[in-house]
């Protein structure tokens, strides 16, 4: 994100090109995970609520973004709640148990 921010040009695309791979990358995670973790008869649950707080917090990210850009008239202040979003997910990824319950 600090690369489409400051870059110029072709950097801009280079860098969306990174960050288009890691979302693929996400939601390849996401499909996989609830039939790799959740006990058998639970899989829909899990994958039921993964989608419903990914897709909630897809919604709501543009949304507090156009509020920060609007509340301070800097344009970089859109980008906040998107590297918050981030932070969230690097620091709860690394509670996730790999192993099935």
């Amino acid at each position: 994100m600090i690369g489409i921010i400051v870059l110029p040009g072709p950097g801009i695309v280079v860098c969306a090109g990174v960050v288009g791979f890691c979302a693929a990358s996400i939601l390849i995670l996401m499909l996989a995970m609830p039939a790799l973790l959740a006990p058998q008869g639970e899989v829909h649950r899990v994958a039921g609520a993964m989608f419903t707080i990914s897709y909630s917090l897809a919604v709501i990210t543009p949304v507090l973004s156009g509020l920060a850009w609007d509340i301070t008239g800097a344009a970089w202040s859109a980008f906040v709640p998107i590297g918050a979003g981030a932070f969230v997910l690097i620091v709860v990824a690394p509670t996730i148990r790999f192993t099935r319950s």
